[in-house]
């Protein structure tokens, strides 16, 4: 999200509600403490093929749009989802050629209660196996969820963009400058 704070002016070129929903999405998870993830991984298909050459309804897409926000379909692999208040789902397509609009091109907040959000959850390894053959996992396990979007509605104040490649294009080229930082933190924690 911090990516797309950077980029406010260019959401806001795409449509000005956009800007405004990230500045206020920041605020609210700052002010109040949500337990806030990322929805990274779509789930793997053909990487040769165009999201829409595939199954359509495996990597999230707007369905359709309403006067109440849009209605997205499609999996992405998540830590900690399960046991999150919200996520920031953005597309991981590296890709989009020349096109202008995809439906695959949508960044927004996903409450992990919304009606037609499902969680699928592997199982745990922490005690499963010795602690001399498994040292890590013994002490430190994160849930992997795959979250299904089953016509889930996110409401106008929750998307960031959508259809729109160029912005699509912007979070995937920017969201390493704050992604890598934490993730150093998380491995540093965890080796300590």
């Amino acid at each position: 999200m911090w990516s797309l704070l950077d980029g406010r002016e260019m959401l806001s070129e795409i449509d000005p509600r956009f800007g405004d929903n990230i500045d206020r999405h920041i605020r609210r998870v700052l002010q109040h403490d949500l337990f806030h993830v990322s929805a990274n991984t779509d789930p793997k298909g053909d990487r040769s093929k165009r999201p829409q050459d595939q199954d359509p309804d495996m990597m999230v897409h707007v369905v359709r749009e309403t006067d109440a926000g849009i209605i997205l379909r499609g999996a992405k692999y998540e830590t900690a989802a399960s046991y999150a208040d919200q996520a920031f789902l953005k597309p991981t397509i590296a890709g989009w050629s020349d096109e202008q609009l995809s439906d695959y091109a949508v960044g927004c907040i996903v409450k992990m209660d919304a009606p037609g959000v499902k969680h699928l959850c592997r199982s745990g390894f922490a005690g499963r196996g010795s602690p001399a053959d498994y040292p890590l996992s013994n002490r430190f396990d994160e849930v992997d969820t795959l979250v299904v979007l089953d016509d889930v509605l996110i409401p106008w104040e929750d998307v960031f963009f959508y259809r729109h490649t160029r912005a699509a294009s912007f979070i995937r080229g920017t969201l390493h400058r704050y992604s890598a930082f934490p993730y150093v933190l998380r491995i540093l924690y965890t080796a300590i």
